[in-house]
């Protein structure tokens, strides 16, 4: 069976703390918010993902009963997050990682699907080897590289710039990356010419995001600055990223054009702030949003 997607990463005991509000426990990761997303909104999706065997019967139970189709490869540990919010608006985050569950291999990969959306957490879960295997199986690849910048040192989350990224970019057919990640891996300080240096190192779409600020898609055919929609309430934005790729490669597998699928995407993200744990939203639900909702323009892309 071939999927439509497979989401390729580790799916994560996250522990969410935000200021003022009791401390959550979930499932979390790109893999989970992605999966999930892509699921509710019509795509039939994959997951493969590497965890300990104790956690995989309360980390997968979402994802299993939403219908995803989970590939599970023993570990014999779990990646853990602790995210911690100090402010009950949740600005900045600090990141804690007390564990990792092992790097995934190229031979891992077994699922066929039309397009893998690969979401690393961590700089060694999926290699630059791993990428270029897949790429020659003529595999089409898409990722937020968010966690090929985070080093861990000690439990400690930093940011570092990736050496030879040219050679990963250049098999991806779609990147997206929040400004400071576009920042830290081109060193580039705009948006605007980090995603020209991402299509320069062969990206054939690049998504630069800004939260309420927005977010910059960039092809070879133009510019396209894309607002950000007021959400309906403000109560947890973990996993907007991962809503907001998701949401965009299924409409672009729906045959939209780039613009009106990072809208259609942005939509998605605001609405996945307006509840906690991962989008549960209907392609309807995104329309009618997008159709109602006020949009925040913000010199940053306009």
């Amino acid at each position: 069976m071939a999927f439509d997607v497979c989401l390729v990463g580790h799916v994560t005991q996250d522990q969410i703390e935000i200021a003022g509000a009791p401390v959550r426990r979930m499932a979390g990761g790109a893999a989970y918010y992605g999966g999930m997303a892509a699921c509710v909104l019509g795509l039939s999706t994959a997951v493969l993902t590497k965890m300990a065997p104790a956690d995989q019967p309360s980390l997968l139970r979402a994802l299993k009963g939403q219908g995803v189709i989970v590939e599970v490869l023993s570990s014999l540990r779990t990646t853990v997050f602790i995210n911690r919010y100090p402010e009950a608006s949740q600005g900045p985050r600090i990141q804690q990682v007390p564990s990792v569950a092992e790097a995934f291999q190229p031979a891992d990969l077994r699922i066929e699907a039309g397009h893998y959306l690969l979401g690393p957490l961590t700089r060694d879960e999926i290699s630059q080897d791993c990428v270029a295997a897949w790429a020659t199986q003529n595999r089409r690849l898409v990722m937020d590289v968010q966690g090929l910048l985070r080093e861990i040192i000690g439990e400690r989350v930093v940011l570092k710039a990736l050496p030879g990224a040219c050679e990963l970019l250049k098999h991806l057919e779609v990147v997206k990356a929040d400004v400071e990640e576009a920042r830290i891996l081109t060193g580039m300080a705009s948006p605007e010419a980090a995603a020209r240096w991402l299509l320069s190192a062969g990206v054939g779409e690049v998504l630069v995001t800004a939260g309420s600020r927005g977010s910059l898609v960039m092809t070879a055919a133009g510019r396209f600055p894309i607002p950000a929609f007021h959400p309906p309430a403000a109560v947890d934005t973990t996993g907007c990223g991962d809503t907001y790729l998701a949401a965009y490669l299924f409409r672009r597998r729906e045959g939209g054009s780039v613009a009106a699928s990072a809208r259609f995407a942005a939509a998605a993200a605001s609405l996945k702030i307006a509840s906690a744990g991962a989008f549960q939203g209907t392609e309807g639900d995104v329309y009618r949003f997008a159709a109602e909702a006020e949009t925040i323009p913000d010199p940053l892309f306009f």
